[in-house]
């Protein structure tokens, strides 16, 4: 940005059905938020991310104050709907956010997730960063 702040993502699958996502951030800023919006359903935040229809787990090189909070989300355009959102925040410094996505297929013993018969599946999570 103006400020010479930056922020790049690489997202990899991993073997296991999960996906790796790597946030890099540099630049003179103080504090960082991560926030994944979540999908429908029962979210629940543990120590390293949170539980639901799918698993989030983050880690980064600081500490990590992880928050559920109400928010919305517009997947369309004109469209505006609540939804859950996993905050990450990090004071500086810090560098790499790494968030490790088990869909409901990727879990173990879940082979069909959570849906029900004839449900549409909805994407467990969406981000925006910094």
């Amino acid at each position: 940005d103006r400020r010479g702040n930056r922020h790049a993502r690489q997202v990899a699958p991993l073997p296991d059905g999960a996906w790796q996502v790597e946030d890099r951030i540099a630049g003179g800023f103080r504090r960082v938020t991560l926030r994944w919006r979540l999908g429908p359903g029962d979210w629940r935040l543990g120590r390293d991310g949170v539980a639901g229809p799918a698993r989030l787990f983050l880690s980064a090189d600081a500490p990590l104050a992880l928050s559920l909070e109400e928010g919305h989300e517009s997947p369309a355009y004109g469209v505006v709907r609540p939804c859950r959102v996993l905050a990450a925040r990090a004071t500086a410094p810090v560098s790499r956010l790494t968030t490790r996505v088990e869909p409901p297929a990727a879990r173990p013993g879940n082979g069909s997730g959570t849906l029900s018969a004839g449900a549409e599946p909805a994407p467990p999570c969406r981000s925006t960063s910094c």
